[in-house]
């Protein structure tokens, strides 16, 4: 019965390990965010939904990443945009530190030569962290 028990905790355990740890530069705050999508005068990134939860205004639906057919939804939406555009990803299915769509996504991203890439800091989900605070969605 011990035996039973090692095989998920030890998965568990890889799950936590494989996850990154976000560096601050490469979060944007939910607050910064809404902020320029309600400025019509701001330079608005291009919002990238890697994720299987609802679009936040001008988002683009490029998700789930985490799955192989959403990353083949994010590779088609990427010739859309210009190198030097911003671009703002999030999922909001959960908490930043566990989502498994993030990285994935950040990944193609960046190995396809975008550079200015920002990771929404969505700390506990979409619901909470966007939608309960009133900032703009679809």
């Amino acid at each position: 019965m011990k035996h039973l028990l090692i095989i998920p905790a030890f998965i568990l355990l890889i799950a936590f390990v494989a996850l990154p740890d976000w560096k601050k530069e490469q979060l944007m705050e939910p607050a910064d965010l809404a902020k320029i999508l309600k400025d019509d005068k701001a330079k608005k990134p291009v919002v990238l939904n890697v994720g299987s939860v609802e679009d936040i205004k001008t988002a683009i639906n490029a998700g789930p990443c985490s799955i192989a057919s959403g990353i083949k939804k994010l590779e088609a939406e990427l010739p859309k945009i210009k190198k030097t555009q911003d671009i703002v990803i999030y999922c909001g299915c959960c908490a930043l530190e566990h989502c498994e769509n993030i990285k994935p996504a950040y990944d193609l991203i960046l190995k396809a030569g975008y550079k200015k890439v920002k990771i929404l800091n969505i700390p506990v989900g979409l619901a909470e962290d966007w939608r309960a605070k009133g900032y703009p969605m679809k």
